[in-house]
């Protein structure tokens, strides 16, 4: 092979080779709005946040292939679109003057990665260094949560309306020798990787859930490697009741993806050959569910209602 064709060669590994690793990362839950999402972060150059009220409108638009153009689109629809430096906030006209009066001042979304409060064995915060690259890989290749307008408040200025968007990452040793790095984006979507060569790699992120958290770090299945569990706000009324939903290290969720890991207070019983019952609690019942085949099921018949999805598959 000439020199020449060894330099070309080499030149194209180089192109290529971050948009093959970046396609590994799977999406579970994929909705329509996510794909859209998508493309209109591709066309501005930044992440794109919508206001959830409008969310479900944006499956009927085109994904016009210009800046002005996708503009254009979005304000024949009653969408105001604001540019920040960092991200693209999408939110319906009338929704804005309805909050924000029909003068609103600039809308600024800062980014805030930050290490995890909570404390969990086997867990090391990151430096500042590390959250900066962890945080850039996550913006780049994970979808954003849906980011309601009641998040901003009035900054020093009198005028600006700011608010952030959050992540809170948490770096583990879930098996003997994977190091994986995660957390809540937004309050409402798990996002997963690993570091890899010394390098964080995304792997995949969850479909969304109500604001949560994570509560816990625990083997679920008996086989070595602990599962993520998030504990997510389930209020319904006047009763404050949780959700919770587990996590393996591949992206497949555990629990039954219904109404059933509700509840006021929630138990884990280890079984003798290392699973892990789930307890769930409410008023005087408790339910007991146990892990057959990867998915939690009920000891007894129920009929729970639907909550969501289980995402055992991703895009």
């Amino acid at each position: 092979m000439s020199r020449i064709r060894r330099i070309l060669v080499l030149s194209l590994w180089v192109i290529v080779l971050p948009r093959c690793c970046a396609a590994q990362t799977k999406h579970f839950g994929l909705t329509e709005t996510d794909r859209f999402q998508s493309c209109a972060a591709r066309i501005f150059g930044k992440p794109v946040l919508i206001s959830p009220e409008w969310a479900g409108a944006y499956n009927t638009l085109a994904c016009v292939q210009t800046i002005e153009g996708l503009k254009k689109s979005l304000a024949s629809k009653g969408v105001s679109v604001f540019q920040g430096p960092q991200f693209v906030y999408l939110i319906p006209s009338a929704s804005l003057h309805r909050d924000f009066g029909t003068e609103p001042g600039p809308l600024s979304i800062s980014w805030a990665p930050a290490n995890g409060e909570r404390s969990f064995a086997g867990c090391d915060p990151l430096s500042d260094k590390a959250l900066l690259n962890v945080g850039e890989t996550i913006l780049d290749g994970a979808r954003m949560p849906l980011f309601p307008a009641g998040l901003f408040r009035a900054a020093s200025d009198g005028r600006t309306l700011e608010a952030k968007l959050v992540l809170k990452i948490y770096d583990c040793h879930l098996g003997p020798s994977t190091e994986s790095v995660f957390g809540v984006l937004g309050g409402t979507r798990l996002v997963y990787g690993e570091m890899k060569g010394g390098q964080f790699v995304l792997l995949w992120d969850s479909a969304e859930f109500p604001f949560g958290y994570v509560a816990e770090l625990k083997d679920m299945d008996g086989d070595g490697v602990k599962e993520i569990l998030v504990s997510y706000d389930a209020s319904r009324a006047a009763q404050a009741d949780r959700g919770l939903a587990i996590f393996d290290i591949r992206g497949t969720e555990l629990d039954p993806g219904d109404e059933s890991f509700i509840g006021e207070d929630f138990e884990y019983q280890t079984r003798p050959d290392g699973r892990v019952d789930v307890l769930v609690m409410n008023g005087d019942r408790t339910d007991r569910y146990t892990l057959v085949n990867g998915r939690y099921q009920l000891t007894k018949p129920s009929s729970p209602r639907k909550r969501h999805a289980p995402s055992g598959t991703a895009h």
